[in-house]
């Protein structure tokens, strides 16, 4: 626990008024346990994910269908990502979910516009916000909502924030 404290506040946080030292390990205790429960949950619902996805033909889902689990799972792991940084073991789940996911998309002749780091291409992505700075070249730093693209023609462009 302290070495936790040492990496978030520097070598000596400087004590919070009114709060002892008892009340704050209790609140990060609390805030473990609440991460656990989050990170359990989200292995379920992968699971679910995963075990819907190999129940399922290609032939068996609309594109729209695939569309909207493949948003789904990409929001899914946005907000993970955002909440806690990832084990190994998380990314490459991760990983293998979206192999799946992109086989399944392929398989219906869809494709995924989610790369982050990449020159903008207005037929691709829709620019939703900016950060400034850079050497005035426009590029994706961050994916908001991936689009697609079937059968080589964009059918939801990706939205965007640029740089």
């Amino acid at each position: 626990m302290g070495n936790f404290l040492k990496r978030l506040f520097g070598a000596g946080p400087e004590p919070v008024a009114g709060v002892t030292p008892e009340e704050l390990k209790q609140e990060l205790t609390d805030l473990k346990k609440i991460m656990r429960k989050q990170t359990m949950a989200m292995e379920m619902h992968k699971e679910e994910i995963l075990d819907r996805m190999s129940t399922l033909a290609p032939k068996d889902l609309s594109q729209e269908a695939l569309q909207e689990m493949a948003d789904s799972f990409f929001h899914l792991e946005a907000a993970i990502r955002e909440s806690c940084q990832l084990s190994d073991g998380l990314r490459h789940s991760f990983a293998i979910s979206w192999q799946k996911i992109e086989q399944l998309l392929k398989g219906c002749g869809i494709q995924q516009v989610r790369e982050a780091g990449v020159p903008f291409d207005p037929r691709l992505h829709e620019a939703v916000s900016t950060i400034n700075g850079g050497d005035g070249t426009l590029q994706v730093l961050r994916i908001l909502q991936p689009g697609y693209l079937s059968r080589g023609k964009v059918v939801r462009p990706a939205k965007v924030a640029l740089g």
